[in-house]
């Protein structure tokens, strides 16, 4: 500014008219009334400072901004040193009307606070008139603020089937947005529908059961709006969940839809409890179907004939409820004539015989529990041992003690491998992935040349085959693997001094011991100083019996048993000097006891036999069934042999529907194990049929 001051050679005021120069308020000015106001509505959450410099307080500082209808949510932020001159703050209507204000002492100002509506606003910034600085900005926000933090998730647990607009207007995505909602017994599902425009910022949501823990689910796209479609684990008392809306904090709006059905939700498949009734999702390939496994689920799905390779996923949390599945080849008749593959884990990855009909069975402990189904079919590959389809062929394995180091093979031909300089021992190891058929492994070696012998061989249906055998002379050895020549994958493993290890394996600290039920484990084996744990889930007052049986020439085998507390010290252990070790014990807290197998001396290999007992009976996965009332349904297992453990009375049912004539139902027991009989009941508590020899 320009002023007409003039002043003597003592300083002394003389002539008013005389002229010097004075320092500029700041680069908004003018800007005193709410004329003159310096525009701000495309300066939203921007500081002054980063637009023209900072504000200057001189005199009554007006600033222009407009809200938009539905963010009425208004937020300013005044910051300036209160030593250097007081400044206050006032919100204006668009014709000049006190809307709010702060006024203090100390350092800065805010204002939040919800507006009358949309429209032209003021902020008036006045004080001491002293030339102090200050930065200032502002932000609109939705209405369901705060709400930044899981503590400050706004409810909408009354507002099933609602959008956000009709509660209190949209959302608006400047930062993290958190909203909670209470689930009750016989909810089954979340839907969570996001509307927003891309363009103005991306936004994802997640949502969780925990807020301080992993997500449950999200959608994280890169494209205008994201879905929650959720199956619910089964709830058993209210729970509280919670969605964060988030990322890209560009202030854009969002809109959503909300709601929560029950376990038999619209967006459930047809009821599919029996083949028959098989949902198709061949058309449906790599895209997640999600179920509820509250009883037998099938669907199917159709494989070209030059896409045979496989692979179908089932993911779901097993701490909700085991679930298992299987798949059935159709040839017309019956699915179950042909069973293909079965897994009590998330995935089967085959190469199957045929094209055709594939029928996929879910079933397991009927609690509810989500799952996620996903299959795709491709054409199926050799392996990279290629070409080894003879002796002269054959691959060599240059590696002892690792996995086949190229991939796993497939089994499509005769497939051939040497080891060379081995004398003595030898043992060799193949693990079959989801083996359709029997499966073959040898040994050979040139007895005289250009002529192979054989020296042992393994023909079996299993995971796994091996051979443990010393040999005749020092040289070189062939390794044969063969079989159905339907593209099994497999993993082979060789050693020179003997097996490598049982099939429970990784089990060798407290830590990954294997989960196991009671029951009775053949074949096992300890190899010099390892260890073998296992795990099972036992209540207050369970008594356990563990037995381990073994050669004590073969080394001296010792039995702990841990609680789920402490990895150091045994509850009780037993360390004879027998072919046998045993322990009984009454447990007094619930969780995963260990069990402990263990060389005393680590200087051998020993093979043994595992036996546990709890509570008098290692049963089987049917129980409980010991009373009518609660028989395992059989019906969808028709044609297919279960496998039971006779402890108690054992119930099953099924239903053979009209029509039918001639009912088969066949038992196959050891009698020399103890004597078993059976009785078929119709509905009425009839005894219809019975067997009790003592075949």
């Amino acid at each position: 500014s320009i002023s007409l001051i003039d002043f003597d050679q003592k300083n002394s005021l003389v002539d008013e008219s005389s002229l010097s120069i004075s320092a500029s308020e700041d680069f908004y000015e003018p800007n005193d009334t709410r004329f003159s106001a310096y525009n701000l509505t495309d300066w939203e959450d921007t500081w002054l400072s980063t637009i023209n410099g900072l504000g200057t307080q001189l005199n009554d500082d007006f600033y222009e901004i407009f809200i938009k209808p539905g963010f009425t949510h208004l937020k300013v932020d005044l910051i300036f040193n209160n030593s250097e001159g007081n400044i206050d703050i006032i919100v204006r209507s668009n014709t000049g009307t006190y809307i709010v204000g702060n006024s203090t002492f100390t350092d800065n100002e805010f204002i939040d606070f919800l507006v009358p509506g949309g429209g032209r606003y003021y902020l008036e910034i006045y004080g001491a008139n002293l030339g102090n600085n200050y930065d200032l900005t502002w932000k609109v926000d939705d209405h369901y603020e705060p709400n930044d933090i899981p503590s400050q998730a706004y409810d909408i647990s009354g507002n099933r089937g609602w959008r956000l607009d009709w509660i209190d207007g949209p959302g608006r995505q400047l930062n993290d947005d958190w909203y909670s909602f209470t689930v009750n017994p016989g909810d089954g599902r979340i839907i969570f529908d996001l509307w927003f425009n891309h363009y103005e910022g991306n936004i994802d949501i997640a949502l969780y059961d925990d807020p301080h823990a992993t997500n449950v689910y999200s959608s994280t796209s890169m494209y205008d709006n994201e879905l929650i479609n959720y199956t619910l684990p089964v709830i058993t008392v209210p729970t509280t969940y919670y969605i964060k809306i988030y990322y890209g904090n560009q202030g854009n709006h969002y809109n959503f839809w909300f709601n929560i059905f029950p376990l038999e939700d619209q967006y459930d498949f047809p009821p599919n409890d029996v083949w028959m009734n098989a949902v198709d999702i061949s058309g449906n390939e790599t895209i997640n179907h999600m179920g509820i496994q509250a009883d037998d689920d099938w669907y199917k799905v159709y494989v070209d004939w030059n896409e045979t390779r496989l692979q179908v996923d089932v993911f779901h949390n097993d701490f909700f409820g085991n679930i298992k599945f299987e798949i059935f080849y159709y040839d017309y008749s019956n699915p179950y004539n042909n069973l293909v593959a079965w897994t009590d884990s998330e995935q089967i990855y085959i190469n199957v015989p045929w094209s055709g009909w594939y029928y996929i069975h879910i079933y397991g402990d009927n609690t509810g529990n989500q799952y996620d189904l996903r299959w795709v079919s491709s054409v199926p590959g050799e392996d990279n041992y290629e070409p080894n389809n003879d002796v002269t062929q054959a691959k060599w394995l240059f590696m002892e003690d690792t996995p086949l180091f190229d991939g796993f093979g497939i089994q499509f031909d005769e497939d051939w491998y040497r080891i060379d300089n081995i004398e003595n021992h030898v043992y060799v190891e193949v693990e079959f992935l989801h083996p359709l058929t029997n499966q073959e492994l040898e040994i050979w070696y040139e007895d005289t040349p250009g002529v192979y012998v054989i020296l042992a061989g393994t023909y079996l249906t299993g995971d796994y085959l091996f051979i443990d055998i010393d040999l005749p002379k020092f040289g070189t050895y062939y390794i044969l693997v063969s079989g159905s020549n339907l593209g099994t994958e497999y993993d082979l493993r060789w050693k020179r001094e003997g097996s490598l290890d049982d099939y429970f394996e990784v089990n060798d600290n407290y830590w990954n011991a294997t989960q196991i039920n009671p029951n009775y484990y053949p074949d096992l084996w300890i190899v010099d100083d390892n260890e073998d744990w296992f795990s099972l889930y036992l209540n207050p007052g369970d008594m356990i019996d563990v037995y381990i049986y073994f050669d004590h020439l073969e080394g001296d085998l010792e039995l702990e048993l841990y609680d789920p507390n402490v990895s150091n010290n045994p509850r009780i252990g037993s360390y004879s000097v027998d072919n046998e070790e045993k322990i009984t014990y009454t447990v007094d807290i619930s969780g995963d006891w260990r069990i402990r197998v263990f060389h005393a001396f680590g200087d051998s290999r020993v093979y043994y036999d595992l036996d546990i007992w709890v509570n008098g009976g290692g049963d089987d996965q049917y129980e409980e069934n010991d009373l009518a009332v609660d028989a395992h349904d059989l019906t969808s297992y028709e044609g297919l042999w279960i496998r039971g453990m006779q402890f108690d009375v054992d119930w099953f049912k099924f239903d053979v529907g009209e029509g039918v004539e001639n009912l088969i139902v066949e038992l196959i027991y050891n009698d020399y194990e103890g004597d078993i009989n059976i009785e078929l009941i119709d509905s009425f508590s009839n005894i219809v049929g019975h067997s009790n020899d003592r075949t």
